[in-house]
């Protein structure tokens, strides 16, 4: 998801979350070259939405005509893009604050972490670290071309043996 896609829009009232008879939360977006999107909410994101909303005065799940935006100020204004951003950030700098201060590495990826940052980790996540077929992965994450979401499979020569071992075993009996 892109920051951009997360930004109130009054006129559209989107961002917008559908929830079905399941409980299940579909999230619409108006994407990238004025696309609208609809990508489906995993669990573990509703359990925090929810925990979200109950803690602004919400109800956990949003009612059919909510014309509310998903995440707004301490005001209850929607929030642009710095100011979704500058969360964003705060949320990064919070982590950075309670990395063991010898583990540089860790502290220094984080104060160096955006949005952008998370946008192309969840989308190596997908594509190399769960395998997700790309045309599943380029509609989650709304790349027009496919090949924008297969540049994320670039894979090392590590990997690529790997899978090149597990594709043909060695099946040739040997005598003792």
């Amino acid at each position: 998801m892109r920051l951009a896609e997360l930004v109130w829009n009054e006129d559209l009232a989107l961002p917008h979350v559908d929830v079905d008879e399941a409980r299940q939360w579909t999230l619409h977006v108006l994407g990238k070259g004025q696309r609208l999107r609809a990508i489906p909410l995993p669990g573990v994101c509703l359990l925090a939405l929810r925990a979200y909303r109950r803690a602004v005065g919400l109800p956990a799940d949003p009612p059919a005509d909510e014309r509310l935006p998903l995440i707004h100020s301490e005001r209850g204004r929607a929030l642009g893009p710095s100011g979704l951003y500058d969360e964003v950030r705060a949320l990064f700098a919070l982590a950075a604050s309670r990395v063991p201060v010898d583990d540089r590495a860790m502290r220094a990826a984080l104060d160096r972490a955006s949005t952008h940052w998370l946008r192309h980790g969840y989308a190596r996540t997908l594509v190399v670290d769960h395998g997700v077929p790309l045309p599943v992965a380029q509609a989650l994450l709304g790349h027009a071309s496919v090949q924008t979401t297969a540049a994320y499979a670039r894979t090392g020569q590590a990997e690529t043996r790997a899978f090149v071992e597990e594709s043909f075993p060695d099946r040739t009996e040997r005598s003792s």
